[in-house]
């Protein structure tokens, strides 16, 4: 893993798997349906002999690799490696709610 600092803001210092599944958007589930989508193409058009199994098999691995793909990215924008602006007006950064945190107790 990288140690360097983070270039933007951190939401979640160290996201749980609930954290990343709470804050997917339409843009990370669209993102999955195209790289399954595609990958069942790859299936359909490369897998001559036996066209639909073929391209059964490869949207199944393309959905494997889509769900991991998408929990990666939405972690490295959680903690700040990716641009994720969207989520810091959604959520606020983690200094805030630590912040908002301190004043309550």
């Amino acid at each position: 893993m990288n140690n360097t600092p983070p270039e933007y803001p951190v939401v979640y210092p160290n996201p749980t798997f609930d954290d990343v599944v709470k804050t997917t958007n339409f843009g990370d589930l669209m993102k999955g349906a195209a790289i399954t989508s595609a990958t069942w193409c790859y299936g359909y058009v490369y897998g001559k002999p036996v066209r639909i199994p073929s391209a059964n098999t490869a949207a199944a691995i393309g959905f494997t690799f889509a769900g991991f793909y998408m929990m990666m990215d939405k972690r490295m924008r959680l903690m700040g490696i990716k641009p994720n602006d969207g989520l810091v007006k959604a959520h606020g950064t983690a200094e805030e709610r630590m912040a908002a945190e301190r004043i309550q107790t």
